[in-house]
């Protein structure tokens, strides 16, 4: 999946994707991810990345494209470690999921 994200908070922005790194992201539940020359590799199985600040108050654009067929992906929003571990312990996801997949 090529991949380019980028957060507006208090006027200023922040790049949230490097292009060559998983610099700032957290690997969760097992997850497999690479990134490379701006292409971000999700390689399949479970799992999915966090990034490591919070923002409170924030304008997300997130620009990015599937390079398979039949691949899904989505973004969590309003969500973080600590509603992650009330949701789990009642067996649930957490946040809301905005989500994307090809046919």
């Amino acid at each position: 999946m090529c991949f380019s994200a980028v957060a507006l908070t208090r006027g200023e922005v922040v790049s949230l994707f490097d292009r060559n790194s998983l610099a700032n992201w957290e690997i969760q539940s097992g997850g497999r991810f690479s990134a490379k020359n701006g292409v971000l590799k999700v390689y399949k199985g479970a799992g999915w990345l966090r990034f490591v600040d919070t923002f409170a108050d924030y304008t997300l654009t997130i620009e990015f494209r599937f390079l398979e067929e039949g691949s899904n992906s989505g973004i969590f929003v309003r969500t973080g470690p600590r509603l992650a571990k009330m949701m789990k312990a009642v067996g649930r996801t957490t946040g809301t999921k905005c989500s994307a997949w090809t046919r």
